[in-house]
């Protein structure tokens, strides 16, 4: 498998095995395959430059954060059959090599990360109804990455639901420890 040169951009940190590279046009990537991944503002579904869950040093117990974005899928009519995974491919992990390397890794110290979790949906999804929380957090999934150990053991959670409607909403949220 040859992976997309995206860089270390936060937003597309999940692409997917899918092979060849991606042209970008603001907001929006264009993938040779057809697929399309563009970047919303969930407030008012305006396009969005990047993905910022915005300050991440917080006081006290650890904290759910909603992003303020959202991702939408839209694929070639013959992806019926094909698969779209979300996870991270942290090779600048500096921590335990059996350590997890999930999510987002500190730029600045590299032995550190932030759980990322995601959720689709077949349409897109008012900001009252996307809620990560702790009553939620349990019908989220976690991105995981590939140098995880158990990786291999856990990739059908990385697949990404393929709607009829060829299109698929992408809602993320993350857990922060205080600073």
């Amino acid at each position: 498998m040859r992976r997309n040169s995206l860089g270390k951009s936060f937003l597309f940190f999940l692409l997917l095995c899918l092979c060849g590279s991606a042209q970008v046009h603001g907001h929006r990537k264009v993938l040779p395959s057809g697929v399309v991944i563009e970047l919303f503002n969930l407030k008012d579904n305006s396009s969005a430059s990047n993905l910022n869950f915005g300050n991440t040093v917080l006081k006290g117990a650890r904290r759910h954060r909603n992003a303020p974005n959202y991702l939408k899928f839209t694929y070639p009519a013959d992806w019926a059959n094909k698969e779209i995974r979300i996870f991270t491919d942290n090779s600048d992990w500096q921590g335990p090599t059996n350590g997890d390397r999930s999510g987002l890794v500190s730029v600045a110290t590299p032995t550190h990360n932030i759980p990322l979790y995601w959720k689709a949906f077949p349409t897109k999804q008012s900001v009252s109804s996307i809620q990560f929380d702790p009553a939620t957090e349990s019908s989220w999934n976690v991105i995981l990455d590939t140098g995880n150990s158990d990786f291999s053991g856990k990739i059908s959670s990385t697949v990404l639901p393929v709607y009829p409607d060829r299109e698929t909403y992408v809602y993320l949220g993350s857990l922060v420890n205080p600073g």
